[in-house]
């Protein structure tokens, strides 16, 4: 560890007293740490913390704060590296926070006294704890943090020999668990409770300054579309058309060229603001994080051993000094069985070129209690059908405890931990850990089972913060985030993770990579079909042109890796505090748009590999479609201004004047189609005060009940908008169909440019070998038929609902 290394003194539920805690009497004595009524809530765990730090520094540990005390503060000191009370902490009693209202008080000496009666602004995080330094030395771990200090060994072809089992299947022996591993796992868990911020905020205050940010947007949404038609009415002919053409030639054909012309030439010319080890250790701004383990090396003869059991060249054994390669991070949150089934039957699947236990799976239950306190019976569902999958076990074998922990019984009734089937350990922050080794394939597992449901940024925070402290093995060259009901293997596909890892590790400036993720069951519904040829065109045509400068603007969380040597330069900005309605949107409702911004505001870069495949279920109902879109168009939007904002590549112009016309055209796409209605309606013959007051009648009604009513409530009335897109939309076509040629010489700009569109797409296609997405011609023709929906009907919703930070899918 490097020095000011974090020491965390976090607080327990327990009895209280005057009295030193007995626990600290065993510390060395330079600690002094002074316990009163309030200090006891640190108990024991604080001790253990306490004397780990001191044994890992020679018996000496110094103190300070991440915002460094006045030399006459009294709340440290660091002459007789004694702790006291913070005045935060003073005179308030924290024994009336609830169990669902688990918060984190502010640790600024500064402060004034918080109580539990202060309205405040919770945040999803655990329970009261202030942060503390304690200064180490290491002479390795600063050149983590350099992106040109990772060494990568690597290989560009699938052909590489896969690793392959030795002794073929696992014996029993080996899946059974080392007990004093478990002990040694268990001490180190006592030591974790995370540490969010938490800010006083009046609870109708933040409401309003949410609705003022929020009509704020809308105002700028309908500013921009207002200029829009007054351009193009009052502007000569030959502007308008300009302005068409300026769209295809600086939007649609950079990524045609990039993505598809050039895909095979990629001058590495790209990485013209690396940041050095120095200001990558600055933009830590106070804790070090250490996820990443060194490379994996022999100590004998200092010969890359890279997922061997024995040196390749002197032949002797570096099983055990031999790290964790890939750690997969997976989210579980009321999954279904199917779906599940198949994310665990991928792993099972996976064909990697290094041996199973070096890949460790890390399943994240996000919380066997619900944010209001009350139990979850379907993720009670969920964590049963789960662990039966993983330990291989009838589901009748397990059943939940008092506190909704999903323990195992024997049939007779004994509660006796099997051998290979261990009881959970339930850590003092509600967190339930499960250990194993996957069925069939050996790779170990863990199961955190979360006490309370607290979104997907809070779960990967718990799976960060235990991996910092120990609880689970660092990782050096990837850490993995899947969904888990998504689906990457399959006969047939059973490479894409390797294909993902070996993108990955292929340059050490690669912080990020991802691969295609496919639409499963796509031709369900007309919904399914647009979402599937959406997917599609946006990553073999924007996504390519993205990976081709380095700069891919969304690791979807749900099939991506990341390397940890760069998630260690972002994670204390990607697990910020969210206080204002666009932090929220940024960070709780886009959280892997937000962690590649960072990537790319560190100076990594972030690729795609169109061969690394995965499969995952979309919406298949209207209201559902809408609840996602609606987080993904306004967290899009605030990551996109902010990359836009802070992120400047010079070799990367084309790329970026591409996105701002996207974020521009996000605001105004749905004017320009409305004012295609309205000419093609002209056209045939309706009245133009009559088109045009059946566009805005319409347009008022969606923007009137988007912001006064739930999206349930308007269940009939977006299916009624849907129809009616689908039918001007079609009339559209039909007549386009039949005056061909009046339309060309009247539009002439405009069907070029529609034509071009339309070519590229096409050519693009063929080119990545995605023809049928785009000559099924079924795909196409039903996304130009919902396209009304798509890009009026939700962008108008979203906007009207920015300050909506539910996260709307699954319940959550």
């Amino acid at each position: 560890m490097r020095q000011d290394d974090t020491l965390e003194l976090r607080s327990l539920p327990v009895s209280t007293g005057e009295t030193q805690d007995p626990a600290l009497e065993s510390l060395n004595p330079s600690i002094a740490v002074t316990c009163d009524t309030r200090q006891r809530r640190h108990h024991r765990r604080s001790a253990k913390i306490c004397q780990y730090n001191a044994d890992s520094n020679g018996g000496h540990a110094v103190t300070n704060y991440n915002q460094a005390p006045s030399a006459n503060s009294e709340d440290i000191s660091l002459e007789t590296n004694e702790l006291s009370v913070p005045p935060a902490f003073e005179g308030s009693d924290n024994s009336s926070i609830g169990p669902a209202q688990k918060t984190t008080l502010a640790a600024s000496f500064n402060d004034s006294t918080i109580t539990p009666d202060t309205d405040t602004y919770l945040t999803p995080q655990h329970e009261p704890t202030w942060d503390k330094n304690i200064n180490t030395s290491s002479s390795t771990q600063a050149n983590m943090f350099d992106p040109h200090q990772v060494e990568t060994s690597t290989s560009s072809s699938d052909n590489d020999l896969l690793w392959q089992d030795p002794v073929g299947a696992l014996s029993d022996d080996e899946c059974e668990l080392v007990d004093g591993e478990e002990g040694e796992e268990e001490e180190s868990a006592l030591n974790l409770l995370a540490s969010p911020n938490i800010s006083k905020v009046d609870p109708a205050e933040a409401k309003y300054l949410a609705y003022r940010e929020k009509m704020k947007l809308l105002g700028i949404f309908l500013c921009l579309n207002v200029m829009f038609i007054l351009v193009i009415q009052c502007a000569p002919s030959i502007a308008v058309q300009m302005i068409f053409l300026f769209y295809i030639v600086a939007s649609a054909f950079p990524k045609f060229l990039f993505g598809s012309i050039l895909l095979g030439c990629r001058p590495h010319l790209r990485n013209l603001n690396r940041l050095n080890s120095h200001d990558i250790e600055a933009s830590h701004e106070g804790k070090i994080w250490s996820i990443s383990a060194p490379e994996p090396f022999c100590s004998h003869c200092s010969t890359s051993c890279i997922g061997l059991l024995k040196c390749s060249k002197c032949g002797l054994d570096v099983t055990l000094e031999h790290p964790i390669l890939v750690t997969a991070c997976i989210t579980v949150y009321h999954e279904d069985s199917s779906g599940l089934a198949a994310g665990v039957r991928s792993f099972q699947l996976a064909q990697l070129n290094f041996a199973p236990r070096y890949c460790k799976l890390v399943f994240i239950i996000d919380g066997r209690y619900d944010r209001s306190g009350k139990f979850d019976a379907l993720q009670k569902d969920t964590t049963t059908f789960l662990l039966s999958k993983l330990y291989n076990i009838p589901i009748s074998y397990l059943y939940s405890d008092d506190d909704a922990v999903v323990r195992y019984k024997e049939p007779n009734g004994s509660t006796k931990k099997s051998r290979n089937i261990p009881q959970p350990e339930v850590f003092a922050d509600g967190v339930a850990m499960y250990k194993g080794l996957l069925p069939k394939k050996g790779m170990p597992f863990v199961v955190l089972l979360k006490r309370l449901n607290q979104g997907k940024r809070h779960s990967h925070q718990l799976f960060f913060e235990y991996m910092d402290q120990g609880i689970l093995e660092k990782t050096a060259h990837g850490i993995m985030f899947v969904d888990s009901d998504v689906t990457f293997s399959w006969k047939g596909n059973t490479r894409s993770m390797l294909r993902m890892y070996k993108g990955l590790i292929r340059r050490k400036e690669i912080g990020g990579t991802c691969g295609e993720i496919e639409v499963l069951h796509w031709y369900q519904n007309p919904l399914t079909i647009t979402q599937y040829f959406e997917y599609k065109t946006n990553q073999f045509l924007a996504k390519t042109c993205e990976s081709w400068f380095g700069m891919v603007t969304c690791l979807p969380g749900a099939f991506c890796m990341v390397k940890p040597q760069a998630v260690e330069t972002i994670l204390n900005a990607y697990l910020a505090a969210t206080s204002t309605i666009w932090a929220k949107n940024q960070l709780d409702l886009g959280e892997d748009r937000t962690m590649t911004t960072q990537l790319l505001q560190t100076g990594w870069e972030t690729t795609y590999e169109p061969r690394a495949v995965a499969r995952t279920e979309v919406p298949s109902t209207l209201i559902g479609l809408i609840k996602q879109r609606r987080r993904w168009i306004n967290s899009t939007i605030v990551n996109m201004v902010m990359l836009l904002k802070t992120v400047w590549r010079p070799v990367s112009f084309p790329l970026f004047v591409s996105l701002s016309i996207e974020l521009f055209s996000s605001f105004a796409l749905p004017t320009a189609i409305l004012m295609l209605v309205y000419e093609i309606a002209v056209s045939v013959g309706m009245y133009p005060p009559v088109a045009l007051a059946l566009i805005v009648l319409w347009c008022l009604l969606l923007l009137t009940l988007s912001l006064t009513s739930r999206i349930e409530q308007l269940e009939y009335w977006f299916h009624a908008s849907t129809l009616f897109g689908a039918v001007i939309t079609i009339l559209m076509v039909i007549f386009a169909a039949q005056n061909l040629e009046g339309l060309f010489t009247k539009y002439w700009i405009e069907v070029v440019v529609m034509v071009a569109w339309v070519l590229f797409i096409a050519a693009a296609a063929v080119i990545h070998h995605q023809w049928f997405s785009v000559l099924g011609i079924v795909a196409p023709l039903t996304w130009l038929i919902l396209s009304p929906t798509m890009y009026v009907v939700i962008p108008i919703y979203a906007v009207c609902n920015f300050d909506d930070v539910t996260w709307g899918t699954r319940g959550g």
